[in-house]
Parts: structure tokens; C-alpha cells; sequence
């Protein structure tokens, strides 16, 4: 499926692609501008070295976040499909909502694995401001807004879909588990925008 495919796909009305896939899709954006950030400052005179092992954790995380895409999609699919079978006996009613909680678990874990995975990489995102060339700060800048928008669109999407699951326990795990993303990703967005922004500012005319 082409870019122009998908997004016409998420528009038209269709349960998926979804909330947890697009996410997924700003995951991997972010990634993409921190490696753009990555690859021209190591073109630079005096690149710093950490910047090789930076690329090797970004393109990483870009892979996690691509399959994501997919696997949440699926994942809705699947549940979809067991909302559609109609069962006569009890035993039967009974085995259709195991089976509609099995596959509701799904469409939690992967839109949290995408919080998950956005918060740890902005929290890696941190250092490149320092490390990246003066001319990509707009970049990493960009890759950090897009983190903070897949995760906070994993975010909505888990917390709606977690309604429905009829563990407590395990609802108050996700949700503690949610909260401390939140809290990584909100700490980290905030230290990269104050560093950009100084960075950014004009030079002083005399």
C-alpha cells in the first residue's frame, strides 16, 4: 500500500487503518527525521562519535514502529471478525467473549507497545540535540514533536479500547504503565524543545 493509499484508507470512514496505526506511522516519522538529523551531521568535520550507535538505536526503532503499523491494524481486524460470530448456546456465548477479550488484548498491546516505544526513543532522542549539527536542529526538533504525537495517539487509542477489557487488575497495569510513559515522554519533549529553542534563537546584532 502507497503512502497516498493508506491516508485515503484512514479517511474514509474504515475502523482501520486506526488511531494505534497511525501512531505507529508518527513513530516512524520521528525516527526518520532524527536519522535525517543523524546522517548529515556525521557528515560534518569533527562528528562526534556517538552519533554511529544514535543510528543504529533509530533505525531500530524506525523497524519496531513500521511493523507496528501493521500489527495493530491486524490486530483490529481480528477483533472485528470475532464481533461478527454469533453463538447459540451458552458454552458457545461463553467461548465468543473469552475469545472477544483474547483478541481485545491485542488491540491494547499494541498501541501500548507504540507508547512504549515512543517514549524510550525521545527519551534517546535527548543527547542528539547536543551531538547533531547547528543546521538539523529544526529536525530533531521535528522528530521530537512527531514522538510526542505517536504517543499521545497510542496513548487515546489504548485508553478507549481499554474500556472494554473486563480485568480490573490488568486495566490498572496499563493504565500505570501509560502514566509512566506519559511522564518519559513529557520530561524529554520538554528538555529538547528549551535546547532547541536556544539553540534557534537569533544571533544578537550589534
Amino acid at each position: 500500500m502507497s503512502l497516498a493509499e493508506y491516508l485515503s484508507a484512514a479517511a474514509d470512514g474504515n475502523p482501520v487503518p486506526g488511531g494505534g496505526s497511525t501512531a505507529a506511522l508518527a513513530g516512524a516519522l520521528g525516527c526518520s527525521m532524527a536519522l535525517m538529523a543523524i546522517t548529515i551531521s556525521s557528515a560534518a568535520p569533527g562528528a562526534s562519535p556517538e552519533l554511529a550507535q544514535m543510528s543504529d538505536f533509530f533505525s531500530s526503532s524506525l523497524d519496531e514502529f513500521a511493523q507496528r503499523v501493521d500489527a495493530d491494524a491486524t490486530a483490529y481486524s481480528q477483533f472485528r471478525e470475532n464481533l461478527k460470530i454469533q453463538s447459540g448456546t451458552a458454552a458457545q456465548r461463553a467461548m465468543r467473549g473469552a475469545r472477544l477479550q483474547m483478541a481485545l488484548g491485542d488491540t491494547v498491546r499494541v498501541p501500548l507497545e507504540v507508547a512504549g516505544q515512543a517514549a524510550t526513543t525521545l527519551v534517546a532522542l535527548v543527547p542528539l540535540v547536543s551531538a547533531c549539527a547547528p543546521s538539523v536542529l529544526s529536525n530533531v526538533g521535528a522528530a521530537s514533536s512527531l514522538l510526542r504525537a505517536s504517543f499521545e495517539s497510542a496513548r487515546f487509542t489504548a485508553m478507549v479500547n481499554m474500556k472494554m477489557i473486563n480485568d480490573p487488575q490488568l486495566v490498572s497495569s496499563l493504565s500505570e504503565n501509560l502514566s509512566k510513559y506519559g511522564r518519559m515522554c513529557e520530561k524529554s519533549h520538554r528538555k529538547i524543545a528549551k535546547s532547541i529553542a536556544s539553540g534557534l534563537e537569533p544571533d544578537e546584532k550589534p
